[in-house]
């Protein structure tokens, strides 16, 4: 085994940009050192017209506050395909209702939270009232979405009843980007389409978007 690349302590100064701050990362260890080849890597995709640009979104990052970015990446064109998990889409609807997240704190007494009717992520609080907006938002939407249809329909069809520009499924849809939740029945989406099925046609195919999905990728130039 040869010894190659030494590693070089990053070096700060006064007046320092970002981008001088992240490539010096490149030649330290650990994750600031995969943090600047991830950020080399980004940075020549979004540079390849042909490149398909895929998003995954995961964790509780709209609850936390990240959702203009992601939906600005979305306007920028520089997310071509999102892939989400069904919490998030959830939140970004709440938020899209003009129902706040509030700071809270992860040390707390959750019995108090229960008594008080607020939801805890971590450290985000989610009033209760905010999911029952949330229903009647999506029992409105349901009836325009059709009824045998994929979940990427059904998220479009949500996304074009929000007028929030800061949302991520109104900014998907207007900039025609799918959007791929393949668990989006293990979330509040998931559970009202159940319910609103009971009495209403609503056919939601969890089949469907792995066509869609899979002729993009394999028609795709290049990806990332």
């Amino acid at each position: 085994m040869q010894l190659e690349d030494s590693i070089i302590p990053v070096q700060t100064a006064p007046g320092m940009r970002i981008d001088d701050l992240v490539r010096g990362f490149g030649g330290c260890g650990f994750g600031a050192g995969r943090l600047a080849q991830a950020c080399d890597i980004y940075e020549e995709m979004l540079g390849d017209g042909s490149a398909t640009k895929f998003f995954g979104l995961a964790g509780a990052m709209v609850p936390a506050g990240m959702r203009n970015i992601v939906s600005g990446l979305i306007r920028d064109g520089h997310i071509d395909v999102l892939v989400s998990t069904g919490a998030n889409l959830v939140h970004d609807i709440i938020e899209s209702l003009g129902l706040p997240h509030y700071k809270g704190s992860e040390v707390v007494d959750d019995n108090v939270l229960y008594r008080e009717e607020i939801d805890r992520i971590y450290d985000v609080y989610v009033p209760e009232l905010h999911f029952t907006r949330l229903e009647e938002h999506l029992i409105r939407v349901f009836p325009d979405v059709g009824e045998q249809i994929s979940i990427r329909e059904m998220l479009t069809g949500i996304g074009k009843s929000l007028s929030d520009p800061n949302s991520i499924l109104r900014a998907a849809y207007e900039c025609d980007v799918p959007i791929f939740c393949p668990a989006v029945q293990d979330s509040m989406i998931g559970l009202h389409a159940w319910l609103y099925r009971q009495t209403n046609p609503l056919n939601v195919d969890v089949f469907a978007d792995v066509h869609e999905f899979l002729d993009i990728c394999f028609e795709s130039e290049r990806s990332g």
